[in-house]
């Protein structure tokens, strides 16, 4: 059983005022309430024990890990795909490439498949979960306390041909060089859940019944499962690959006192001057996430001169700015969210 809502457009790069829209996403989580996807079925189950978190040190410290040119070479790949509008055959070939990836990566996948209604018509969405596969016991079981995600589907366009570079397979590599990354520390990997979500961008324009598909989902099933097997705190990487890099974190739906971590995390990594605070508020996945009780932050650069144009090619990137924005997002968890 699926129910959308979500709040109507205004303006570009996801430009929203609030209000009255909030009231709609709100409306539209609790409308329904869908099944709980495989593992976290149960309340009655144990919860599969965790390892002992290490001391933080900075010494070694996981962001010290990245490769900018390995993420590059996964948005190229991403980018690649083509088009990949929701429901289509290219993004079926993506999800299938990110699965491989996250597998090869010592992840273990599942997929929250489900349909919803949209000015193209009923179309099937699917986000795409994963967690650490080493420990004990089963991996859906786990309280893993902090959710990364970003979306992978692009925008539906008739008239020409959008391949999201950056929006959309820049936050996807950076998911990639962090599941990689994180596979050299267990215990960290352990406590973490990464989501692709589908459907984030509207056919049309936003409304209750156009975007935010995957993440309205989620963030339905989110509620129903036990609460110690929920994620508390999240990252959302949206955009975060061009070579002028500017994060603005938006103030709508993220924590203020996480947005002050995480500009200390840039900070400690070197790499200030690429992130700020925004006071705008955006309409984008960690809205719906925000809403249902997790606490979000949003790495987003709301400045991209080519955004939902035939030119977010894979030209747009820099290997260094996904660098920074994977240093960051990993120090920032390391250090803070899981804390």
């Amino acid at each position: 059983m699926t129910c959308s809502s979500r709040p109507a457009p205004a303006g570009p790069h996801h430009l929203r005022r609030a209000g009255s829209l909030a009231l709609a996403l709100t409306l539209g989580l609790a409308a329904c309430r869908p099944a709980p996807p495989h593992g976290t079925t149960s309340t009655t189950a144990i919860a599969t024990p965790l390892d002992p978190l290490p001391a933080y040190t900075e010494a070694g410290s996981l962001h010290q890990q990245v490769s900018g040119e390995t993420i590059l070479a996964w948005a190229e790949a991403v980018t690649a795909m083509g088009a990949r509008p929701a429901g289509s055959e290219a993004l079926e070939r993506t999800r299938q490439y990110l699965e491989k990836e996250l597998q090869n990566l010592g992840w273990v996948t599942q997929r929250q498949a489900f349909e919803d209604t949209t000015p193209r018509g009923r179309i099937p969405f699917v986000n795409l979960r994963a967690r650490f596969a080493a420990g004990p016991g089963d991996p859906w079981l786990r309280p893993v306390p902090v959710l990364i995600a970003s979306h992978y589907d692009t925008k539906f366009y008739t008239d020409f041909v959008f391949v999201g570079a950056n929006d959309g397979a820049s936050g996807n590599a950076v998911q990639l060089e962090i599941a990689r990354v994180m596979a050299s520390s267990p215990a960290v990997a352990q406590r973490i859940e990464l989501v692709f979500f589908d459907g984030e961008e509207a056919s049309v324009s936003y409304t209750p019944l156009d975007g935010l598909h995957g993440s309205r989902h989620y963030a339905r099933a989110w509620r129903e499962w036990p609460r110690d097997r929920r994620p508390r705190r999240g990252l959302l990487l949206d955009m975060v690959g061009e070579k002028d890099l500017k994060i603005e974190m938006p103030a709508n739906q993220s924590s203020d006192a996480l947005r002050q971590l995480a500009l200390r995390a840039a900070a400690d990594a070197g790499h200030r001057r690429s992130f700020g605070l925004s006071n705008q508020e955006i309409l984008d996945d960690h809205v719906p996430l925000g809403m249902a009780g997790l606490e979000m932050v949003n790495f987003i650069d709301l400045n991209y001169r080519v955004w939902h144009t035939a030119d977010d090619t894979a030209d747009q990137l820099s290997a260094e700015s996904l660098a920074i924005s994977a240093r960051v997002a990993l120090l920032f968890t390391e250090k803070y969210l899981l804390r």
